[in-house]
């Protein structure tokens, strides 16, 4: 339904320089608009209300609300798995060894690998337990080897 605005004049008769105001009327005021329903409504005694007109979204835009509530659930459920922390591992039993002139990492941790294990693993168990960032180790360095 279309409404148009038309304005209330309180001002009659035209001449040349211009309108004059109506009898009465002290001065001319300007007044503001008002709306008018379409002349099939008026008579009709409903009463007209003014919608806003009814959001559409378009394809990506329904994609992105849909997607957008599956993260948020996925989150919601799974989420709080990710923030929990795992049980205090069992302590490692370890031995202490000091190392001397012409020892390399590889050769300690070969000395402490057991039989068919990769000597490998030990290297980064190592590495792991004395906080190393690579295989340098020094003349009287006291390492922590995997008992």
């Amino acid at each position: 339904m279309a409404m148009t605005y038309t304005a209330a004049s309180s001002v009659v008769g035209s001449r040349p320089g211009g309108a004059r105001p109506a009898s009465g009327s002290v001065g001319a005021r300007a007044t503001r608009p008002r709306l008018v329903a379409p002349a099939a409504a008026r008579g009709s005694g409903v009463a007209q209300t003014l919608r806003r007109p009814r959001v559409r979204l378009t394809r990506r835009g329904r994609l992105t609300v849909f997607l957008t509530v599956v993260a948020f659930s996925l989150l919601a459920v799974f989420g709080h798995a990710a923030a929990s922390a795992d049980a205090p591992h069992a302590p490692t039993p370890v031995s202490v060894h000091v190392v001397v002139s012409g020892e390399t990492l590889w050769g300690v941790a070969r000395s402490v690998t057991p039989a068919g294990s990769d000597v490998r693993d030990t290297i980064i168990a190592i590495e792991h337990l004395n906080d190393l960032s690579g295989s340098d180790i020094a003349v009287g360095q006291q390492l922590l080897l995997p008992a």
